[in-house]
């Protein structure tokens, strides 16, 4: 019977059989739907295909899955903590209905000058992979 394992980074091993061991310190898991698929959280996701430059745009679902939880919850702590009226629910309607990202995007500004500097620096380092 074969097992299926992955790196501490999520990344797919392989199957390896009864007479074959992984290497030290891999996670036994599902076996992915595809060879580049990312394990999140226990569960693998597709691996976006890592853009090449600042001016690329991502999916809505590209871009989640660049995301760490520390950055999600930064954004959303941002976003909750605006002065109510409509620079809120126009900030926070983007946020939420966005299906394209882009970078350059006018409320992408808005958004990144409220973030920790550390945390847009990490963001700008995901986009481009």
């Amino acid at each position: 019977m074969t097992k299926h394992y992955a790196d501490t980074d999520g990344n797919y091993l392989g199957g390896f059989g009864e007479n074959t061991s992984p290497p030290k310190g891999a996670i036994r898991t599902t076996e992915p739907n595809r060879g580049d698929d990312v394990l999140v959280g226990g569960v693998w996701r597709p691996n976006p295909v890592p853009p090449t430059s600042m001016d690329c745009t991502h999916t809505r679902r590209e871009f989640m899955l660049l995301l760490t939880d520390t950055m999600e919850d930064e954004i959303n702590a941002v976003i909750t903590t605006l002065p109510r009226g409509k620079q809120k629910r126009a900030l926070r309607a983007w946020w939420l209905d966005e299906q394209v990202f882009r970078w350059d995007d006018p409320e992408m500004i808005k958004l990144r000058r409220r973030l920790k500097k550390s945390t847009v620096t990490a963001m700008r380092k995901a986009w481009v992979g």
